[in-house]
C-alpha cells in the first residue's frame, strides 16, 4: 500500500491509463480493418494478424488495469528491474496466488470431463500438491480420480542415483570447491556424455571455469550456457557429439531429449527451490504458515524428476544420476526427493566411492 501511495507509482498509473486509451482506439481500428480486410480475396493472413494484434493489446490493456488500478487480492503484484544496460528486463506482473480458483471458473465449469496425464504428477507417490494447486476436489465441478501407473521402462535396472554423503551443504564455504572436484572425477570416470544442471548461473560459471580447463587435459569437451549463447545451438552441439557434455540452467531442466549413448550421466548440484525473494513465495509465506511445504517443497520435487527424466529416454537407454546436495541425507524433507525419484537404485557413497563406483562399471 505505500508502494501504491507514492507519487512515483501515481506517475506510472497515468502512464498506464494513457497506454490504454490509445491501446483502445487502437483494437477499434483494428476490428474495422478485419472488417474491411473480409471483402478482399487473399487477405485472410493479413487478417488474422491484426486480429492477433488486438487480442495482444486486449492482454496488455487487462494487465495493465488488474496491476495498476484493481489491484485485487487473489494476486500477488512484483516489479523487475534491470540494473545492467544490455538487458532490457524490466516488468510488472500480477502473479495468481491460488490457481485453483481460476480453473474452477475459467474451464472445470464449462467442460465435461478433463484429463491430466504426465511423469511428473506426484510427490512421494502422492497427488496432493497437484490436487491443491489446480483446486482439484474444490467444487462440485472439480470432483476428480487420481490413478498411478507404473512404467513401461525399467527404471531400476536402468538408473542408478548416487547421493554424495561427505558434500558440504550449498550455504557452506566449502561447498563450491568440493563440487568442482566431484564434477572433474565423475566426468573423467564417465568419459563426458554428462548435463550438469544448476540452479545458479554464477556457481555454474565458476564451476566451469575451474573444470573446463582440467578435462580438457583429457580431451574432455564440456561448454556451458554463459548469457548470451543459444540455447538451440547447444542442444544441437550436445546432440551432434557423443562425447561432450554440458553445463546449463533452468531450460535444460526439462524438455530436453538425448536419447541413447549421447547422455549418460546427470549431475544435479543442489536441490531446485524457488528463491526465498520470488514474490510469489513472499506473498504465500505471508499468507499461510505452510506455504513452503504446500508449495516450495513440491515444486522442487517435480523440478528433480523433470531432471531425471532426461536420462531416460528410450526402454533400452541407462545412465546415472548423481544428486550432490547433502540436504537429502540431512534434511527431513529429503525423502520425499528420493521417494519421488523413477528408480529404486538409490546409492549413498562418498564422492570418491561415487568415482570409483563409475569407474568399475565402466571398465567391467
Amino acid at each position: 500500500s505505500d508502494v501504491r501511495s507514492s507519487a512515483t507509482f501515481a506517475q506510472v498509473a497515468s502512464y498506464g491509463r494513457a497506454m490504454t486509451e490509445a491501446a483502445e482506439k487502437l483494437v477499434r481500428v483494428c476490428q474495422e480493418l478485419v472488417g474491411y480486410l473480409e471483402e478482399l480475396e487473399g487477405a485472410a493472413e493479413i487478417q488474422r494478424e491484426i486480429a492477433s494484434t488486438a487480442m495482444e493489446l486486449k492482454d496488455q490493456m487487462n494487465a495493465a488495469d488488474i496491476i495498476l488500478d484493481r489491484a485485487p487480492e487473489t494476486y500477488a503484484y512484483a516489479a523487475t528491474l534491470s540494473r545492467k544496460k544490455d538487458r532490457v528486463a524490466e516488468k510488472l506482473e500480477a502473479l495468481l496466488i491460488n490457481v485453483g480458483e481460476a480453473m474452477n471458473e475459467t474451464l472445470f465449469e464449462r467442460t465435461h470431463s478433463t484429463v491430466f496425464a504426465s511423469a511428473t504428477l506426484a510427490v512421494d507417490n502422492k497427488f496432493d500438491a497437484f490436487e491443491s494447486a489446480l483446486g482439484l476436489n474444490a467444487s462440485e465441478h472439480s470432483t476428480c480420480q487420481m490413478c498411478k501407473l507404473d512404467s513401461s521402462y525399467d527404471f531400476d535396472a536402468h538408473m542408478t542415483v548416487y547421493v554424495a554423503s561427505d558434500m558440504p551443504e550449498p550455504n557452506e564455504a566449502a561447498y563450491l570447491a568440493a563440487l568442482q572436484r566431484l564434477l572433474v572425477d565423475v566426468h573423467r570416470a564417465q568419459n563426458g556424455s554428462m548435463l550438469t544442471l544448476f540452479t545458479n548461473r554464477r556457481e555454474m560459471e565458476r564451476c566451469f571455469d575451474e573444470v573446463q580447463p582440467q578435462l580438457k587435459v583429457d580431451d574432455l569437451r564440456v561448454v556451458c550456457q554463459k548469457w548470451g549463447v543459444s540455447v538451440k545451438g547447444l542442444r544441437d552441439d550436445f546432440l551432434a557429439d557423443e562425447h561432450l557434455s554440458l553445463f546449463a540452467l533452468k531450460s535444460f531442466w526439462e524438455g530436453f531429449d538425448a536419447p541413447g549413448a549421447t547422455l549418460k550421466g546427470v549431475v544435479i548440484p543442489k536441490l531446485p527451490f524457488a528463491k526465498p525473494t520470488d514474490p510469489l513465495s513472499c506473498e504465500r509465506a505471508a499468507r499461510d504458515d505452510q506455504a513452503w511445504r504446500r508449495y516450495v517443497l513440491p515444486a522442487a520435487v517435480l523440478e528433480t524428476k523433470q531432471a531425471a527424466g532426461r536420462l531416460i529416454r528410450k526402454a533400452d537407454d541407462t545412465g546415472v544420476l548423481i544428486l550432490a546436495d547433502r540436504r537429502l541425507l540431512t534434511k527431513s524433507y529429503g525423502k520425499a526427493f528420493l521417494n519421488s525419484l523413477p528408480s529404486r537404485t538409490i546409492k549413498v557413497m562418498t564422492a570418491a566411492e561415487i568415482v570409483a563406483d563409475l569407474e568399475r562399471s565402466n571398465n567391467g
